[in-house]
């Protein structure tokens, strides 16, 4: 394997992650990592979740998919949340939702890369703060992993142990034996100030790291969820990339 797209918090966005898939094949990705919250907050679970397994993503499992399967019961999450779980599960077949309810906590991809959604301890943890990220270096150490990629703060982010890295338009080379946490941003939410869509693109071998932002239809996102009958606060956020 060499060249791995690594994608998060989609939050049945369509029309973001279509744009994103579109973006992956260009690049000629040669695999594709979900790292949780493939649902939730948007309108479109089924088809989100269809593209997805079209792909072959390989995907774990975020604190928004266990919302909606029912796995977690609300602890938490704001009103507009819990509206938008609850709507997102009438959507879905219940093979989608025994899809969901199946999904690991943390991938493996090699002994020394954890991929997860929160921190390697919790989905529902974020690695927000400075703090944050020193803590889980100091996790992935004592469990002898150099990367963790991981999602569910909506910030794209590359920390190496001392300096948090929002320059997102260079290739970052990674030393081997260093360790990195690695959050690719938001699909289909981003909330960094920018509303295009973010993932990231890791060469395993070459050991090189790239962020990349995609343009896609967000009125018709927003639209959506309109639509939907979903907290109109839901659609405008995407406007405003927050």
């Amino acid at each position: 394997m060499s060249r791995i797209a690594f994608v998060s918090d989609i939050h049945s966005n369509l029309q973001a992650l279509t744009a994103v898939l579109a973006e992956v094949e260009r690049l000629q990705c040669d695999a594709v990592y979900c790292l949780g919250d493939q649902v939730g907050y948007g309108a479109r679970p089924t088809e989100c979740l269809a593209l997805l397994r079209d792909v072959g993503a390989k995907a774990l499992t975020g604190n928004h998919d266990a919302m909606v399967t029912g796995r977690e019961k609300g602890e938490g999450f704001n009103e507009r949340s819990k509206i938008a779980a609850a709507v997102n599960r009438d959507m879905l077949s219940q093979e989608d939702l025994a899809y969901l309810a199946g999904l690991p906590d943390t991938i493996s991809h090699r002994p020394d890369v954890l991929l997860c959604h929160g921190s390697p301890s919790s989905y529902n943890q974020y690695t927000y703060f400075k703090i944050d990220f020193s803590l889980t270096v100091d996790q992935m150490r004592r469990q002898g992993l150099t990367r963790c990629f991981l999602g569910h703060t909506h910030h794209p982010v590359l920390y190496d142990g001392e300096v948090l890295r929002y320059d997102r338009a260079l290739d970052f080379s990674l030393d081997r034996q260093h360790a990195y946490i690695i959050n690719p941003g938001s699909v289909g939410q981003p909330r960094d100030g920018d509303w295009r869509s973010s993932f990231a693109v890791w060469d395993d071998e070459a050991e090189v790291l790239r962020f990349h932002r995609v343009e896609y239809d967000v009125a018709a996102a927003r639209e959506d969820i309109l639509g939907a009958g979903l907290p109109d606060r839901l659609g405008d956020r995407l406007l405003e990339g927050k």
